[in-house]
């Protein structure tokens, strides 16, 4: 990677891509920039709904801009 002329590295606020950023950065010894608009969405009361749930199907009307409850809209999301 040392030739690839990388200035830096970009990540998350999430500690596990903090993590990984770690593990790149150091055989090049570039900086870490925490960048908190790569933070995951918001999904307010359908945060946590593991894929298959019956509750899961509120990614559609999410993705069409029909609010859920206590969530980042997607248009939200998007501009970030």
């Amino acid at each position: 990677m040392s030739g690839l002329g990388i200035a830096r590295i970009v990540h998350s606020p999430l500690a596990r891509a903090a993590e990984t950023a770690s593990i790149l950065a150091g055989p090049i010894a570039v900086p870490l920039v925490v960048e908190p608009d790569l933070g995951e969405a918001c999904l307010g009361s359908k945060e946590g709904l593991k894929e298959g749930d019956p509750a899961d199907d509120f990614i559609d009307d999410w993705l069409a801009g029909r609010p859920i409850a206590g969530a980042e809209s997607f248009a939200s999301l998007c501009c970030r």
